[in-house]
């Protein structure tokens, strides 16, 4: 998908998360074992999270998901912090995005609705 299809989504986050040092950003990922074979192979093994620790660029996106910015800011918030060398077309930023949606760390908002 390409970054400017999402520029008017506002991205939710779903998951607990906790910042450190430096304002990085651990996300919770829950370690649920699904279905059958799951649990098995889940078996003996520790319950809870999977933390999974983000970098500069991504904890500032992380805290930017927060169901008030559309994509387009957080790019516009991204480029004004980093630079627009940084990653011009924000493909970067996209595909963290859709990344995050997939593993179920956060969904889509519509910006014109209010909760």
């Amino acid at each position: 998908m390409n970054p400017e299809d999402l520029s008017t989504l506002v991205p939710v986050r779903l998951v607990h998360s906790e910042q450190g040092e430096h304002e990085r950003v651990t996300v919770l990922e829950s370690r649920a074992a699904e279905g059958w074979i799951g649990k098995l192979l889940a078996k003996g093994l520790e319950s809870g999270h999977n933390h999974v620790k983000l970098d500069e660029v991504g904890s500032l996106v992380w805290q930017l998901c927060d169901g008030e910015h559309t994509v387009r800011q957080i790019a516009t918030l991204i480029g004004e912090r980093f630079g627009e060398d940084f990653d011009p077309e924000h493909v970067r930023l996209a595909v963290f995005l859709q990344t995050m949606k997939a593993r179920g760390w956060l969904a889509w908002k519509d910006p014109d609705v209010d909760f």
